[in-house]
This record gives structure tokens, sequence and C-alpha cells, in this order.
């Protein structure tokens, strides 16, 4: 009994399941031990690109609105796009409402 014991432990040592180390653990936001986790640098990363693109994006759409102007106006809204941007009607047979307006 007493070698089987012996064979069992040595067993044990040798296939690397017991160990002076702590085993090596993997967690999805921390990582591995002393290592940045991945999901958490992918947040990290997801969260700066969305700042600097929300944030470029907004300035440049200030200057182009301070520069040219964004919206068209009320009566070209009201005639429709496809006539006053386009010159033509978009839908010969849709109406939207009845009054004012461009009429084919």
């Amino acid at each position: 009994m007493k070698k089987v014991l012996i064979l069992a432990a040595a067993l044990l040592v040798f296939s690397g399941q017991v160990s002076a180390q702590p085993p090596l653990t993997y967690d999805l936001f921390y990582g591995l031990p002393g290592e940045a986790g991945s999901f958490s640098t992918q947040i990290i990363g997801v969260a700066a690109y969305f700042a600097f693109t929300f944030v470029a994006a907004f300035i440049l759409f200030k200057v182009i609105d301070a520069v040219f102007g964004l919206r068209v106006s009320a009566e070209e809204e009201e005639d429709g796009l496809d006539i006053t941007e386009h010159g033509i009607i978009g839908y010969n047979d849709f109406q939207l409402h009845t009054g004012g307006g461009f009429h084919a």
C-alpha cells in the first residue's frame, strides 16, 4: 500500500498537477496575473475611439454649419428636396399634402 501511495504522489508531481506555483488562471476582465485584461482593454479602446469620433464629428459639423449651413430652408423642405436639390420629381404620383409646394 505504501508503494502505491508513493507512486501516486510521484505521478501527481511529474504530471504537473502538484506544483509550488499556484495554477495560472485567466480572467476575462483582468487577463493573466500582472497583465491588462483583454476584454477591459477592448472596452477602453472602444470608449476612446467613440470619444474621439464624437468630438471630431461635432467640431466638423459645427464648422460646416457655420460656413455653409446644414439645414435647408423651410420653404425648400415644403417644396420637396427632390425638386429644390436635384430639379426633378422623385415620386410622380406621391403627394403628402394638398396645400402649397410644387404640383406637377
